[in-house]
């Protein structure tokens, strides 16, 4: 008998299942060992048998006997030494009986093993050959989730060559995505934030073998509780058939600038619904660098084409719309002026925003103030506490019709440049970080060189805009490509692309 502490005690083997751990034990000499209970036969497989049983006091190991048949007859296999309190038995032929028996050991190595008698025999009929040859993996747990992925890890199944596992946000595994194991572990990435979803894995043997699969394991990723980056950017990319340099010609460029800068959500103006229809064409060409772009609001009519495209590896639509301004400048059908919007879903944190597009009609002051007053109530109304961004082309600098800024700002918008009524200067509700080119003005009419007028803590003159609800603007760009003396590399556009990162509250 040791003595721990001063303290009498018994020290002995301590069997788990698929694991033997050591502990200091008594030598027993050549006392008997209890016979392990009857085995349970957890699961069956056409060629495979799983069963445990319970620790036996102070063995070292067990061995496992099976034979064919019935009592007394059939075909005895060759013993399985197990160390731990569960096996898997496999090579065993479909629809057969076998009889299953544990026999606790002792190890000495100076004289010969000690055995228990034998175990009461379990007793197995395996199923047929249209049964899965192989067992499903046991134990599969969630070891970690993160705000865009999850691992899972499980107990290997004897014999399998490699492992399948699905991922859904249903218990139906609907629209599933799959990926491939040959180790004990996976892990899923590209998720989205703060999501349920549903995962299950089966072991894939020899001639594409498969075991059913397991239950499915649920988990949530989690949410960021730091903002992270949204990049969104208002691009009018001037129909094709206003005049100026052909659409052919531009096109490459307006679609390089969009691939330039990584963005998640962009709205478009003057993407005109016929030829081609414009959007659709700028679309085709920006998914072939760059795919994995969507399109919004393909049945409005919105007049010149007022669109949004979002990128669907970083965010996801939930729901879409637009409406038509009730104030019209113009009683042409071609020149109706529209609004459109879309509900998504920040895949890396969860946050859900509104994002509006719209082009403000150009030729009737009074029209322009009246949309822009209602593009206001709009959005007022259906963000209730939803973050939301408000981009387009509003035909009104702060040297002309200001009061279209006044009405945005009157719902709770915020220019995060700071734009002043009558002025360069930044105003005190600026709310942009870093500044890029924000010195220069947003249109820039096919001329050769900006008109730069103002140093580069100032405001250009602008007429297009991003406005956001209270959230923090990390940056704000608005896009020039310039050569070494201050030229334009050859416009895309007659209107700069304005791009801002932002981090959704």
């Amino acid at each position: 008998m040791y003595r721990l502490g001063g303290i009498a005690a018994l020290l002995f083997i301590t069997l788990t299942a698929g694991a033997l751990v050591l502990s200091p034990r008594i030598d027993i000499g050549a006392a008997s060992l209890d016979a392990p209970t009857t085995p349970r036969v957890s699961e069956s497989a056409a060629t495979m048998v799983r069963v445990s049983w319970r620790p036996v006091l102070n063995s070292d190991y067990y061995e496992l006997t099976v034979q064919t048949g019935g009592k007394g007859t059939g075909k005895k296999l060759a013993p399985v030494k197990v160390e731990g309190t569960e096996a898997q038995l496999s090579n065993l032929a479909p629809d057969t009986k076998y009889r299953i028996r544990v026999t606790a050991v002792v190890d000495r190595p100076k004289r010969s093993d000690l055995l228990s008698s034998p175990s009461e025999p379990a007793i197995v009929r395996t199923p047929g050959r249209d049964a899965p040859a192989l067992l499903v993996p046991s134990s599969p747990t969630i070891t970690e989730a993160r705000n865009t992925s999850v691992s899972v890890g499980w107990e290997p199944t004897v014999t399998a060559t490699g492992y399948a596992l699905e991922i859904a946000t249903n218990p139906k595994f609907e629209s599933a995505h799959e990926v491939r194991s040959d180790s004990r572990t996976a892990t899923f990435s590209d998720l989205d934030a703060a999501t349920k979803y549903f995962i299950r894995l089966r072991a894939i043997g020899r001639n594409d073998a498969l075991s059913n699969w397991t239950q499915a394991l649920e988990s949530r990723t989690t949410q960021p509780s730091d903002p992270l980056p949204l990049a969104v950017a208002s691009y009018n990319v001037k129909c094709h058939s206003c005049g100026g340099p052909s659409w052919r010609s531009r096109r490459p460029g307006v679609v390089a600038t969009i691939a330039s800068r990584q963005l998640d959500v962009v709205g478009l103006q003057e993407a005109q619904q016929s030829g081609g229809p414009q959007f659709d064409d700028l679309l085709d060409a920006l998914n072939d660098i760059q795919p994995g772009w969507k399109l919004t609001n393909r049945e409005v009519n919105g007049t010149l084409g007022d669109r949004i495209i979002y990128n669907t590896d970083r965010v996801r639509l939930i729901k879409e719309g637009g409406g038509r301004y009730h104030h019209q400048g113009n009683g042409r059908e071609y020149h109706q002026r529209f609004f459109v919007w879309g509900l998504f879903r920040q895949r890396s944190s969860g946050k859900r925003f509104l994002f509006y597009s719209t082009h403000l009609d150009p030729n009737s002051v009074p029209t322009r103030v009246e949309q822009g007053a209602e593009l206001a109530k709009v959005v007022e109304s259906m963000r209730g506490k939803l973050p939301a961004i408000v981009v387009g082309d509003m035909n009104a600098s702060q040297y002309h019709v200001y009061d279209v800024h006044r009405a945005l700002s009157s719902a709770g918008l915020i220019d995060p440049l700071g734009v002043m009524p009558s002025s360069h200067a930044v105003g005190p509700t600026a709310t942009v970080e870093r500044r890029i080119n924000t010195n220069y003005d947003s249109f820039n009419d096919f001329a050769s060189r900006p008109k730069v007028s103002v140093g580069p803590g100032l405001n250009g003159t602008y007429i297009d805009y991003i406005f956001t609800t209270p959230m923090r603007v990390i940056e704000y760009e608005n896009v020039v490509n310039l050569d070494s003396e201050g030229h334009y590399r050859g416009a895309a556009s007659d209107h700069n692309m304005l791009r801002a990162i932002v981090g959704l509250p």
